[in-house]
């Protein structure tokens, strides 16, 4: 869900706050939010905390598979160079 007036999602806001513990502060000065921006969307993750965060580890999850399959594909390119030499 995407903040209004903003291309940031409820999502990077947790991952920056909450997760990462980024002030607000710091969110409201590099990424052109209000601090009420924010905290509508703390609010809003408060209230559907386990939606959210099953939305993040998923996201996360995903992460990690696709970077295990590109680091697969590298090794068996590297593997396919050296039997060239």
């Amino acid at each position: 869900i995407k903040i209004i007036g903003s291309q940031i999602t409820v999502e990077e806001i947790v991952i920056m706050h909450v997760i990462s513990d980024s002030s607000i502060n710091w969110i409201v000065e590099n990424f052109d939010l209000t601090p009420a921006q924010i905290h509508a969307a703390l609010s809003y993750y408060y209230d559907h905390q386990d939606e959210i965060d099953e939305s993040i580890h998923k996201a996360e999850a995903d992460f990690q598979r696709e970077a295990a399959k590109s680091e697969n594909t590298l090794e068996k390119l590297k593997a396919r160079l050296k039997k060239q030499d």
